[in-house]
């Protein structure tokens, strides 16, 4: 039973793993955290997942629900779409096989890309765009992996489409553009 328990540790760090998502973040003027943000979508329901997405990014501070006759919003989200493109590439991405193999020795480190388009009009100035940006993430399985993910801004395996930081990246490598739609 020792000898079990012994080799779990080992294969439990092996399975963990840690991502991270690096947009160019252009210098930009707005403070998003200011400006009033709603999501609007062509059904509720996905009205209700947008803004719950937009919601967990954490750079709107003022999320305006749809249909509200409150003031005036400053940007109105109506999709943010990913889509994985391709498969993980890279010169150590085996599969996850020779990490298990090693016991999380040798490392898994993969490039996926994503692509993701944004939706976005600015009711005050009549502008209205759709964005489209390349993503990558950056995946180190193994004992690296499980090191690494103590330290900074990483996350456990890779985002999902619909996950928020997927459309935080995308916001973010897109903010000067946005930030261009909200000038008169």
């Amino acid at each position: 039973m020792k000898r079990i328990a012994s080799l779990a540790l080992p294969l439990l760090l092996c399975a963990c793993g840690a991502t991270k998502l690096r947009p160019d973040q252009p210098p930009s003027s707005a403070n998003w955290r200011e400006l009033r943000v709603m999501a609007r979508a062509p059904t509720p329901d996905e009205t209700a997942a947008l803004q719950s997405e937009l919601q967990r990014t954490g750079l709107f501070a003022k999320l305006v629900p749809a249909g509200t006759d409150e003031a005036p919003v400053d940007l109105v989200i109506s999709a943010v779409d990913e889509k994985i493109v391709g498969t993980a590439t890279g010169s150590f991405c085996f599969d996850y096989a020779l990490d298990y193999l090693t016991v999380g020795i040798v490392p898994e480190v993969c490039d996926q890309r994503y692509q993701v388009t944004i939706d976005v009009t600015a009711p005050g100035s009549g502008h209205a765009a759709q964005f489209q940006t390349e993503l990558t993430q950056r995946r180190f399985i193994g004992l690296f992996g499980a090191m690494s993910s103590l330290f900074g801004d990483w996350h456990f395996f890779g985002p999902q489409p619909g996950n928020p930081v997927l459309a935080r990246g995308a916001l973010l490598d897109q903010k000067a553009q946005i930030d261009g739609l909200l000038k008169p």
